[in-house]
Protein backbone atom coordinates (compact mmCIF):
# COMPACT_ATOMS: atom_id res chain seq x y z
CA UNK A 1 0.00 0.00 0.00
CA UNK A 2 3.14 2.30 0.60
CA UNK A 3 4.62 1.12 -2.46
CA UNK A 4 1.53 2.32 -4.59
CA UNK A 5 1.16 5.59 -2.76
CA UNK A 6 4.67 6.64 -3.86
CA UNK A 7 4.43 5.72 -7.25
CA UNK A 8 0.99 7.91 -7.63
CA UNK A 9 2.70 10.64 -5.70
CA UNK A 10 6.09 10.99 -8.54
CA UNK A 11 3.33 10.40 -11.95
CA UNK A 12 1.65 13.35 -10.74
CA UNK A 13 4.84 15.28 -10.10
CA UNK A 14 5.92 14.70 -13.58
CA UNK A 15 2.56 15.64 -14.86
CA UNK A 16 3.31 18.73 -13.59
CA UNK A 17 6.06 19.53 -15.20
CA UNK A 18 4.82 18.45 -18.53
CA UNK A 19 1.65 19.74 -18.79
CA UNK A 20 2.59 22.51 -20.61
CA UNK A 21 5.42 23.41 -23.06
CA UNK A 22 8.70 25.00 -22.16
CA UNK A 23 8.92 28.58 -22.52
CA UNK A 24 11.83 30.91 -21.56
CA UNK A 25 10.72 34.90 -20.23
CA UNK A 26 11.90 38.17 -21.65
CA UNK A 27 14.23 39.89 -19.53
CA UNK A 28 15.46 43.27 -19.51
CA UNK A 29 19.26 43.70 -20.35
CA UNK A 30 21.40 45.62 -17.94
CA UNK A 31 24.87 46.91 -18.91
CA UNK A 32 26.13 45.03 -15.72
CA UNK A 33 25.15 41.61 -17.51
CA UNK A 34 28.20 42.10 -19.50
CA UNK A 35 31.67 41.72 -18.72
CA UNK A 36 33.78 44.41 -20.15
CA UNK A 37 37.46 44.92 -21.75
CA UNK A 38 39.01 48.33 -21.19
CA UNK A 39 40.66 48.97 -24.46
CA UNK A 40 41.81 52.98 -24.16
CA UNK A 41 39.45 54.70 -26.05
CA UNK A 42 36.52 52.06 -25.95
CA UNK A 43 35.23 49.16 -24.65
CA UNK A 44 35.03 45.55 -26.01
CA UNK A 45 32.12 42.93 -24.76
CA UNK A 46 34.03 39.73 -23.96
CA UNK A 47 31.13 38.10 -21.92
CA UNK A 48 27.80 37.58 -21.02
CA UNK A 49 26.82 36.96 -16.88
CA UNK A 50 22.73 37.94 -18.04
CA UNK A 51 19.50 35.96 -17.43
CA UNK A 52 19.51 35.38 -21.15
CA UNK A 53 16.47 36.81 -23.42
CA UNK A 54 16.21 39.88 -25.40
CA UNK A 55 19.45 41.43 -24.82
CA UNK A 56 20.04 44.92 -25.81
CA UNK A 57 24.23 45.47 -26.20
CA UNK A 58 24.73 48.63 -24.11
CA UNK A 59 26.16 51.78 -26.35
CA UNK A 60 28.63 53.39 -23.65
CA UNK A 61 30.21 51.83 -20.37
CA UNK A 62 32.21 54.30 -17.98
CA UNK A 63 31.50 57.67 -20.39
CA UNK A 64 33.26 55.36 -23.22
CA UNK A 65 31.87 53.76 -26.32
CA UNK A 66 31.30 49.98 -26.42
CA UNK A 67 32.66 49.18 -30.05
CA UNK A 68 33.39 45.40 -30.01
CA UNK A 69 31.61 42.56 -29.15
CA UNK A 70 34.30 39.38 -28.60
CA UNK A 71 34.19 35.46 -29.86
CA UNK A 72 31.58 33.42 -28.23
CA UNK A 73 30.01 35.78 -26.11
CA UNK A 74 26.42 35.10 -27.12
CA UNK A 75 26.30 31.09 -26.79
CA UNK A 76 23.80 28.37 -26.53
CA UNK A 77 24.47 28.05 -22.84
CA UNK A 78 23.56 32.08 -22.93
CA UNK A 79 19.90 31.68 -22.83
CA UNK A 80 20.11 34.80 -25.45
CA UNK A 81 17.36 34.51 -27.93
CA UNK A 82 17.85 37.79 -29.17
CA UNK A 83 20.47 40.52 -29.41
CA UNK A 84 19.99 44.40 -30.44
CA UNK A 85 23.11 45.43 -32.01
CA UNK A 86 23.30 49.05 -32.44
CA UNK A 87 25.83 51.52 -34.89
CA UNK A 88 28.55 51.59 -32.11
CA UNK A 89 29.16 48.52 -32.62
CA UNK A 90 31.64 48.38 -35.33
CA UNK A 91 33.95 44.87 -35.03
CA UNK A 92 31.54 41.57 -34.31
CA UNK A 93 34.06 38.73 -34.85
CA UNK A 94 33.22 35.33 -36.38
CA UNK A 95 31.91 33.27 -34.05
CA UNK A 96 30.86 36.01 -31.30
CA UNK A 97 26.66 34.74 -31.94
CA UNK A 98 25.67 31.75 -32.62
CA UNK A 99 23.67 31.33 -35.84
CA UNK A 100 20.19 30.09 -33.77
CA UNK A 101 20.32 33.80 -31.91
CA UNK A 102 18.68 36.60 -33.90
CA UNK A 103 20.16 39.63 -34.38
CA UNK A 104 18.23 42.74 -34.31
CA UNK A 105 19.90 45.89 -36.11
CA UNK A 106 20.23 48.65 -38.30
CA UNK A 107 20.63 47.94 -42.28
CA UNK A 108 24.02 48.40 -43.10
CA UNK A 109 25.76 48.60 -39.76
CA UNK A 110 28.48 45.83 -38.60
CA UNK A 111 25.63 43.65 -36.83
CA UNK A 112 23.43 43.68 -40.16
CA UNK A 113 26.74 42.25 -42.13
CA UNK A 114 27.50 39.48 -39.26
CA UNK A 115 24.11 38.52 -39.79
CA UNK A 116 24.14 37.91 -43.34
CA UNK A 117 27.65 36.34 -43.54
CA UNK A 118 27.10 33.86 -40.98
CA UNK A 119 23.43 33.01 -41.23
CA UNK A 120 21.98 34.89 -38.07
CA UNK A 121 18.23 35.60 -38.29
CA UNK A 122 18.04 39.45 -38.49
CA UNK A 123 15.32 42.09 -37.83
CA UNK A 124 16.20 45.31 -39.39
CA UNK A 125 15.52 48.47 -36.65
CA UNK A 126 15.75 50.75 -39.64
CA UNK A 127 18.41 52.10 -42.16
CA UNK A 128 22.21 53.19 -40.10
CA UNK A 129 22.46 56.46 -38.96
CA UNK A 130 25.39 57.84 -40.00
CA UNK A 131 27.79 59.10 -37.51
CA UNK A 132 28.72 62.51 -37.27
CA UNK A 133 31.79 63.40 -38.91
CA UNK A 134 34.14 66.61 -38.54
CA UNK A 135 36.86 67.40 -40.25
CA UNK A 136 38.91 70.98 -41.36
CA UNK A 137 39.82 73.45 -43.88
CA UNK A 138 42.37 75.45 -44.25
CA UNK A 139 41.58 78.90 -46.34
CA UNK A 140 44.02 81.03 -47.91
CA UNK A 141 43.69 84.06 -49.61
CA UNK A 142 46.26 86.44 -51.50
CA UNK A 143 45.38 90.28 -51.36
CA UNK A 144 46.64 92.06 -53.58
CA UNK A 145 48.19 95.78 -52.82
CA UNK A 146 45.89 98.71 -54.05
CA UNK A 147 47.43 100.58 -56.87
CA UNK A 148 47.11 104.48 -56.32
CA UNK A 149 46.00 106.04 -58.97
CA UNK A 150 45.57 109.88 -59.52
CA UNK A 151 46.05 112.25 -61.90
CA UNK A 152 46.57 116.23 -61.76
CA UNK A 153 47.54 118.72 -64.74
CA UNK A 154 51.03 119.32 -65.45
CA UNK A 155 50.85 122.67 -65.44
CA UNK A 156 47.47 125.60 -64.58
CA UNK A 157 47.75 129.63 -65.41
CA UNK A 158 46.58 132.16 -63.07
CA UNK A 159 46.44 135.49 -63.83
CA UNK A 160 47.12 139.07 -62.20
CA UNK A 161 45.98 142.34 -63.49
CA UNK A 162 47.05 145.49 -62.11
CA UNK A 163 44.84 147.54 -64.09
CA UNK A 164 41.46 146.26 -62.62
CA UNK A 165 43.57 144.82 -59.43
CA UNK A 166 42.27 141.24 -59.87
CA UNK A 167 43.56 137.85 -59.59
CA UNK A 168 41.87 135.26 -61.71
CA UNK A 169 42.46 131.96 -60.03
CA UNK A 170 42.78 128.35 -62.16
CA UNK A 171 40.82 125.86 -60.99
CA UNK A 172 43.41 122.67 -60.62
CA UNK A 173 41.46 119.31 -60.92
CA UNK A 174 42.81 116.46 -59.17
CA UNK A 175 41.27 113.06 -60.42
CA UNK A 176 41.37 109.66 -58.23
CA UNK A 177 41.20 106.58 -60.51
CA UNK A 178 41.46 104.54 -57.31
CA UNK A 179 39.26 101.65 -56.10
CA UNK A 180 39.72 103.18 -52.61
CA UNK A 181 39.68 106.74 -50.78
CA UNK A 182 42.90 108.61 -50.81
CA UNK A 183 44.50 111.43 -48.51
CA UNK A 184 45.95 114.28 -50.56
CA UNK A 185 48.87 116.12 -48.51
CA UNK A 186 50.69 119.34 -50.52
CA UNK A 187 54.67 118.39 -49.90
CA UNK A 188 56.13 121.36 -50.78
CA UNK A 189 54.67 124.73 -52.78
CA UNK A 190 57.42 127.19 -53.91
CA UNK A 191 58.25 129.38 -56.53
CA UNK A 192 60.79 128.50 -59.28
CA UNK A 193 64.17 129.31 -59.03
CA UNK A 194 64.01 130.98 -62.53
CA UNK A 195 61.38 133.20 -61.24
CA UNK A 196 63.70 134.11 -58.12
CA UNK A 197 66.36 134.96 -60.68
CA UNK A 198 64.06 137.69 -62.19
CA UNK A 199 63.60 139.32 -58.45
CA UNK A 200 60.71 137.86 -57.51
CA UNK A 201 59.96 137.01 -54.17
CA UNK A 202 57.89 134.80 -52.23
CA UNK A 203 56.64 136.06 -48.71
CA UNK A 204 53.37 135.35 -46.36
CA UNK A 205 49.93 137.46 -46.75
CA UNK A 206 50.55 139.13 -43.96
CA UNK A 207 53.52 140.96 -44.68
CA UNK A 208 51.10 143.89 -45.50
CA UNK A 209 47.65 144.61 -44.83
CA UNK A 210 45.73 144.93 -47.91
CA UNK A 211 45.70 148.58 -48.37
CA UNK A 212 49.45 148.53 -47.71
CA UNK A 213 49.33 145.55 -50.57
CA UNK A 214 47.29 148.08 -53.06
CA UNK A 215 50.22 150.44 -53.01
CA UNK A 216 52.98 148.53 -53.15
CA UNK A 217 55.73 150.50 -55.49
CA UNK A 218 57.68 148.63 -58.81
CA UNK A 219 60.48 147.38 -56.73
CA UNK A 220 57.73 145.94 -53.84
CA UNK A 221 55.48 144.67 -56.44
CA UNK A 222 57.66 141.98 -57.01
CA UNK A 223 57.02 140.70 -53.59
CA UNK A 224 53.82 138.08 -53.99
CA UNK A 225 51.65 135.75 -51.90
CA UNK A 226 50.05 132.71 -53.27
CA UNK A 227 48.26 130.20 -52.05
CA UNK A 228 46.26 127.52 -52.46
CA UNK A 229 43.06 126.17 -51.11
CA UNK A 230 40.72 122.77 -51.15
CA UNK A 231 37.50 123.87 -53.01
CA UNK A 232 34.59 121.92 -53.97
CA UNK A 233 34.37 117.38 -54.43
CA UNK A 234 36.08 116.54 -51.21
CA UNK A 235 34.96 114.11 -49.21
CA UNK A 236 36.67 115.67 -46.12
CA UNK A 237 38.43 118.56 -45.95
CA UNK A 238 41.60 118.84 -43.21
CA UNK A 239 42.81 122.10 -43.88
CA UNK A 240 40.51 124.29 -45.65
CA UNK A 241 42.34 127.09 -45.19
CA UNK A 242 44.17 128.79 -47.88
CA UNK A 243 47.96 127.40 -47.76
CA UNK A 244 50.67 130.18 -49.23
CA UNK A 245 53.85 129.08 -50.62
CA UNK A 246 56.01 130.55 -48.31
CA UNK A 247 57.32 127.53 -45.48
CA UNK A 248 54.55 124.79 -46.81
CA UNK A 249 55.74 121.57 -46.53
CA UNK A 250 54.15 118.14 -45.83
CA UNK A 251 49.97 119.68 -44.75
CA UNK A 252 46.96 117.06 -45.21
CA UNK A 253 44.51 118.88 -47.16
CA UNK A 254 41.77 116.62 -47.02
CA UNK A 255 40.39 113.27 -48.99
CA UNK A 256 38.84 112.44 -52.12
CA UNK A 257 36.18 109.75 -52.73
CA UNK A 258 37.02 106.46 -54.37
CA UNK A 259 36.90 107.35 -58.70
CA UNK A 260 35.73 110.89 -57.57
CA UNK A 261 37.27 114.20 -58.41
CA UNK A 262 37.97 117.26 -56.28
CA UNK A 263 39.18 120.81 -56.69
CA UNK A 264 41.64 122.83 -56.02
CA UNK A 265 41.96 126.93 -56.27
CA UNK A 266 44.30 129.38 -55.62
CA UNK A 267 44.00 133.13 -53.90
CA UNK A 268 46.84 135.88 -53.97
CA UNK A 269 48.25 138.48 -52.42
CA UNK A 270 49.89 141.33 -54.86
CA UNK A 271 50.94 144.67 -55.14
CA UNK A 272 50.33 146.73 -58.85
CA UNK A 273 52.90 148.23 -60.27
CA UNK A 274 55.10 146.08 -63.27
CA UNK A 275 56.71 147.87 -65.91
CA UNK A 276 55.97 145.01 -68.44
CA UNK A 277 54.48 141.75 -68.68
CA UNK A 278 56.29 139.34 -66.64
CA UNK A 279 56.28 135.30 -66.32
CA UNK A 280 55.68 133.78 -62.69
CA UNK A 281 55.94 129.90 -61.84
CA UNK A 282 55.55 127.76 -58.98
CA UNK A 283 55.85 124.28 -58.10
CA UNK A 284 53.40 122.23 -56.35
CA UNK A 285 54.36 118.60 -54.92
CA UNK A 286 51.52 116.47 -53.92
CA UNK A 287 51.43 113.12 -51.96
CA UNK A 288 48.82 110.63 -52.22
CA UNK A 289 48.14 108.02 -50.10
CA UNK A 290 45.53 105.55 -48.47
CA UNK A 291 42.88 106.49 -46.42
Amino acid sequence: MKKFTVILVLLLTLGIFTSSPFTMSAFASSPTDFIYQDNGTYYAIIGYTGPGGDVVVPDTYNGKPVEMIGAFVFTPASLVTSVEIHNNITNIPVQAIDPSITIKGYSGSAAHTYATTYGNPFVDLGAASASPATGSTKVNGVISSTVIDCVVPLTVSFAIDPNTDSFVSPRLKITNNTNAPVNVTIVDFKMDQDTINKGFQSVAPDTYTDTEWKGLNKTDSKKLAIGTRADTGWAIINNGSTLYDKGLSNVLVGAIAANSDADMVFEAKHGNSFEKVETVSYTLSFKFELQ
